[in-house]
């Protein structure tokens, strides 16, 4: 935001670097009223101290972002339906087409998709931010639950019996061994426990400052181990985020107690799965 780089903009852009958010530096905030049309599509009188783009114009400028074609085909569920073997999501990695067979993790079921639609249209292919819903033949519906992932059977993703994550430590409170968050990965969430604090981490240039630390405290950066406590068929199906993003950052959060809802204890990415089977 030029004119005023010292505001909100400059608060937003911390959090977003305490994200891992690569870039934020370059990330336009524009001032804009919905009601009135300000800074919408052109420059209002209104705002003379703002001297960026409009919003039509920033959108104009964006550069579509990569999509991994190549990557295995990955769809975490983000709906189902009580009537009818239908998943829906968003196509986070690979190509998929109808008449494919398809396997849902954690569970293991195998089928095969015989219809999918877009947005009301009946499409016979679907890539990377495409938001499909596919009909699964053979699968239970049991089985297609929100934070299950949907993927080709010859490459499936791991269920995690463990994991290791880097994190930033955004609580007070911190985070030791035996603390027992709520992992929110992609769709799906689950209990879990750090089994161990692996290392601390210099947050400005990634050196490793100290070794099996007994905690980590707010602001923090450092290694963690975190085991989901759920069974194997509703575990949790992560990946290391440099194999799949989408599918590898994750954020911890943890209740204030009785009435007084939770608060994110640490956001990370995902470095390795140790799978549930081998």
């Amino acid at each position: 935001m030029r004119g005023s780089s010292s505001g909100p903009a400059e608060g937003l852009r911390a959090v977003l670097k305490q994200a891992f958010h690569e870039g934020a530096e370059e990330i336009p905030f524009i001032p804009v009223s919905a009601l009135r049309g300000d800074n919408v599509v052109e420059h209002s009188p209104d705002m003379a101290w703002y001297d960026g783009p409009a919003l039509h114009e920033a959108l104009g400028a964006l550069d579509e972002p990569a999509r991994p074609l190549e990557n295995p085909f990955r769809l975490p569920i983000y709906r189902d339906y009580e009537r009818g073997n239908v998943a829906a999501g968003v196509v986070e990695a690979g190509v998929v087409c109808e008449g494919d067979s398809v396997l849902v993790s954690p569970p293991g079921a195998i089928g095969q998709i015989t219809s999918m639609e877009c947005w009301g249209e009946r499409v016979a292919r679907a890539g990377p931010r495409e938001d499909v819903g596919m009909r699964i033949k053979g699968v239970h519906r049991r089985f297609l639950k929100k934070g299950f992932v949907v993927s080709h059977p010859e490459s499936a993703p791991p269920v995690a019996k463990e994991l290791v994550g880097r994190v930033r430590v955004l609580s007070p409170r911190g985070l030791w061994p035996g603390f027992c968050p709520i992992i929110y990965c992609h769709q799906a969430r689950a209990p879990c426990r750090v089994e161990a604090v692996l290392r601390k981490l210099d947050p400005r240039t990634g050196d490793v400052v100290e070794g099996r630390p007994g905690s980590l405290s707010r602001g923090e950066v450092g290694d963690v181990l975190l085991r989901p406590l759920v069974p194997e068929q509703r575990g949790l199906v992560v990946e290391a985020h440099e194999h799949i993003p989408a599918l590898g950052r994750f954020a911890l959060r943890a209740s204030l107690g009785s009435g007084r809802g939770s608060i994110t204890v640490a956001i990370g990415r995902c470095l390795e799965v140790r799978p549930a089977r081998a």
